[in-house]
């Protein structure tokens, strides 16, 4: 680097400390209009730290609470309807471990029990969300307990673990007031089970807590052990899984997560593996479903060809395709009963067995197809569902899962399509029961399907108070921007003045920015620290009667989350705003003639 250029950036950057020095001066200088400018700014940054804070307050309620004990952020759910539709996810184990391999910074992954139904208590009767709480007998469930003894009101919470209690019973407050019981009083509820049986059951009330919120009170709590099996579900059996992430900052990630889940949750071909009899004649044999629509027909027609019997009393109630191989071994003929009996998944040395009428025979150049059975979807189904066989190694079948059978051979489920938005889940839903399907789905959704009236409520209340606060902050600055323009004028001779001692037109408008900058700086600090303290004031009181608020509350108090990023960006965009504001103005004087400029006030 030359001499020159070293004096150059050594001149530059002492003129640059000295329009610093002039411009801290000129703050000290004039105390009164520093004084009140920074109030003004203050003033402002402290609305907008505080708004903000009590907006991520709610969103921290919503996404880290309400939807905790409702849905989670994401919620996996599989439909059945044979006859009637139920939710049941046969295989839980399985799900869990597909989220665990897929998805990553997971909180906790909660089995969704939950039966909504009127309760009877003493004289009185309300709506009342039962909701099944898991416990580990052998491994005492301290952040439960810590939970239950932190908000309770009346009784023993460690009665939830004793087993001659009859369906214990965790209510609260409200709710109990509501249904005029007290500890060690029954309530009784009629639901019915996946079964379509109605069930009716008493509950022993063994605690009553206090609710942090509205939306809890409506909830009771009773062991989930218990509830599932009220309801009819196997221990390996849940209604849905509901999954919660840590910390949850970013409530976007949550659609990226859930795409995710879906794609690793595509399912493979389902397959019966048991042995076939007719008249005492058996043999081992795999057992397909095959599909009946368009597309199915043509791709079975391509693959295979009827050697007697027909395709459509073939797929008819209690119908089913023999290969020609499997015909020939064991002397099957159309019109023939056959009786399929296959071991347990979740039942040790238990078996399970249906009967088939024979519809037709094919044949077919796939080997493994050609001594299987080809079952109606419906009994597939009905039979692959409710008694869960064992597993079938499909890699030893790896020929008849290739694409050109994926047609016309049912797979474990229909994986049903991700749904933007809310009426979009509730128009498939429709679409589906219009359609009279009959099978098994899973589905997955967010948050954003499944809980979008509160999410939309939300997001009302936060716009509505982004605005209010836009408001408040332009009617501010507009008295920033005249204080500030009154300001330069009044110190036009003063501009005269250091221009005529030899302070360039540049420099003259950076010691005014300079100013406003270390002006605003110093006031957004101010600011921040008055919301903190006006926050930390206002979270201490409760409010007697909160109302709609209430759900947005926690102990009936106001809930602050005050973040660094949102405090740091609020900061940057005042300290902007009142450079730009005060730059036009401070250019514009310092292009002013020193004559003119020495001349002004006389």
């Amino acid at each position: 680097m030359s001499e020159k250029n070293v004096q150059s950036r050594t001149k530059k950057r002492r003129f640059g400390m000295l329009n610093f020095r002039i411009a801290l001066r000129n703050l000290l200088r004039q105390k009164r209009r520093t004084i009140l400018l920074g109030i003004a700014i203050a003033f402002g940054t402290m609305i907008l730290v505080f708004s903000d804070s009590f907006v991520s307050g709610m969103s921290d309620i919503i996404f880290n609470r309400m939807l905790v004990y409702s849905s989670g952020h994401i919620q996996i759910s599989q439909i059945e309807r044979f006859g009637f539709r139920r939710e049941v996810i046969r295989d839980k184990d399985r799900m869990i471990n597909t989220i665990n391999e897929n998805l990553h910074n997971i909180k906790q992954i909660n089995e969704s029990v939950t039966v909504i139904t009127r309760a009877i208590g003493n004289g009185r009767s309300d709506a009342l969300v039962f909701v099944g709480v898991p416990y580990d007998y052998e491994d005492e469930d301290e952040d439960m307990f810590e939970y239950l003894t932190e908000s309770l009101v009346a009784g023993n919470p460690y009665d939830y673990t004793n087993k001659n209690i009859n369906n214990p019973l965790v209510v609260y407050e409200d709710m109990a007031k509501g249904l005029n019981v007290e500890v060690g009083d029954f309530v009784r509820a009629r639901f019915q089970t996946i079964y379509g049986q109605t069930q009716a059951q008493r509950f022993t009330v063994i605690a009553i807590i206090k609710a942090a919120s509205a939306f809890e009170s409506m909830v009771a709590y009773t062991p989930l052990d218990m509830l599932k099996e009220a309801v009819g579900y196997q221990p390996h059996e849940t209604m849905a899984l509901n999954i919660v992430f840590e910390n949850l900052r970013n409530p976007a990630i949550v659609i990226e997560q859930a795409n995710k889940l879906h794609q690793a949750l595509q399912p493979e071909l389902g397959v019966i593996g048991g042995e076939v009899n007719i008249r005492g004649r058996k043999a081992d044999a795999l057992v397909f479903g095959i599909m009946t629509n368009e597309n199915a027909v043509t791709a079975f027609e391509e693959n295979a060809r009827i050697t007697g019997g027909s395709f459509a009393s073939s797929v008819q109630r209690n119908g089913a395709m023999v290969g020609r191989g499997l015909a020939n071994r064991l002397n099957i003929r159309v019109g023939d009963s056959i009786t399929v009996g296959y071991p347990l998944k979740f039942q040790e040395n238990k078996t399970s067995s249906f009967s088939l009428k024979v519809g037709g025979i094919f044949e077919s150049e796939n080997d493994i197809l050609n001594s299987a059975v080809l079952a109606n979807f419906y009994d597939f189904y009905i039979n692959f569902a409710e008694d869960m066989p064992q597993d079938v190694d499909l890699e030893k079948y790896e020929t008849v899962t290739s694409d050109e059978f994926k047609p016309f051979l049912a797979r474990e489920w229909e994986l049903l399509e991700r749904s933007p938005t809310a009426e979009h889940l509730q128009k498939k839903l429709r679409d589906l029961s219009a359609a009279r399907w009959r099978g098994v789905a899973v589905d997955v959704n967010t948050m954003y399907e499944v809980a979008n009236q509160v999410l939309q409520m939300e997001a009302g209340l936060k716009m509505i108070s982004v605005w209010v606060v836009m408001l408040l902050f332009f009617i501010i600055l507009i008295g920033v921007v005249n204080t500030l323009r009154m300001s330069i004028r009044e110190r036009t001779r003063e501009i005269g003045t250091i221009r005529s001692i030899g302070m360039q037109s540049k420099d003259v408008r950076r010691v005014f920015v300079l100013e406003c900058t270390l002006l605003s700086f110093f006031a957004s600090i101010a600011g921040t620290i008055a919301a903190f303290i006006l926050m930390g004031i206002i979270s201490l009181i409760p409010v007697a009667e909160p109302g709609f608020f209430g759900m947005f509350m926690i102990d009936n108090k106001f809930h602050f989350v005050p973040t660094v990023g949102s405090i740091i960006s609020n900061i940057i965009v005042i300290i902007l705003i009142t450079i730009a504001t005060a730059y036009f103005p401070a250019k514009r004087a310092s292009k002013m003639r020193v004559a003119d400029a020495l001349r002004h006030f006389e």
